[in-house]
């Protein structure tokens, strides 16, 4: 994208814990993004909500428009590359994936508005 060139106009979004009901919406987000993330079953997506240290998305009036899924040290998750991590360093923040509809590309930032937090 060249920043100096008209575009859409900037999407107002709020970033929040995720909620039950996003589910489905989180999970349809997510498997439109395969082959850059891998397609995950609902059920492992549900349990991101009570393994990971951060599970957040970003929402504009009603639609999600991407989400953030971040896991600490000890986390109870099989990922290869997570368990890499896990191995070498006592502390870290694995970000696990990173999602944002095409409708928001470039104009919702999850990690620089909101991840230090951690």
């Amino acid at each position: 994208m060249i920043w100096n060139e008209p575009g859409p106009s900037p999407v107002q979004f709020k970033i929040r814990d995720i909620e039950p009901s996003d589910l489905n919406e989180v999970l349809a987000l997510n498997n439109a993004a395969v082959p850059h993330v891998n397609a995950l079953p609902l059920e492992e997506l549900d349990r991101f909500r009570s393994v990971a240290a951060y599970f957040r998305v970003a929402q504009a009036d009603t639609p999600v428009l991407g989400f953030l899924v971040a896991f600490l040290p000890g986390a109870d998750y099989g990922s290869e590359n997570y368990q890499w991590f896990l191995a070498g360093y006592d502390d870290f923040i694995y970000i696990d994936r990173i999602v944002v509809a095409p409708t928001a590309a470039g104009q919702v930032d999850l990690v620089h508005d909101d991840l230090p937090v951690l």
